[in-house]
């Protein structure tokens, strides 16, 4: 991987991250949702993405999959 592509990739997680915690925060406060669960899922799901398909999990899917 080259520096620009580490340098995309870093300034673009928080935009990433503030769609899955606000997605997150909805299913346990709203729905009920376990936490544990929840983040074990989502982890499970990113891990065999980016073994499978050798690429980061981007936010659009783990709305789907919630």
């Amino acid at each position: 991987m080259t520096f620009r592509s580490w340098i995309t990739e870093i300034s673009a997680a928080p935009a990433d991250l503030g769609t899955f915690l606000t997605l997150c925060l909805g299913l346990v406060v709203i729905a009920g949702m376990d936490p544990v669960g929840l983040l074990f899922g989502f982890g499970i799901f990113a891990i065999a993405t980016a073994l499978i398909y050798r690429r980061p999990v981007p936010v659009q899917p783990m709305k789907a999959v919630a």
